[in-house]
């Protein structure tokens, strides 16, 4: 994951796409650069919406899509520490 500054894309067909979901509460994505991840409560979702693909594409590239990047994801952490705080370690 770069922390250097996030590229400006003008053709979004030249923006770099995730090819596979690495996270596990990963679900789709939608129209209007949205992400749908598993709920922090038994049969809900999270929708993250973000209002530039860039920053969108990014996001799904370095966390959604990249083993350990989703570990940093404020989403998954959420998701850990609500949801499966229980069973972390387990395993």
């Amino acid at each position: 994951m770069s922390d250097g500054p996030i590229p400006r894309f003008t053709d979004p067909a030249k923006v770099p796409r995730m090819t596979a979901a690495q996270c596990p509460f990963y679900i789709r994505n939608e129209a209007g650069h949205t992400i749908v991840c598993e709920g922090w409560t038994p049969g809900s979702t999270t929708k993250t919406a973000f209002s530039r693909i860039h920053v969108y594409d990014r996001h799904r590239r370095d966390r959604c899509g990249n083993m350990p990047g989703y570990e940093s994801c404020p989403v998954y952490q959420m998701i850990m520490a609500t949801k499966y705080a229980d069973t972390e370690g387990a395993g």
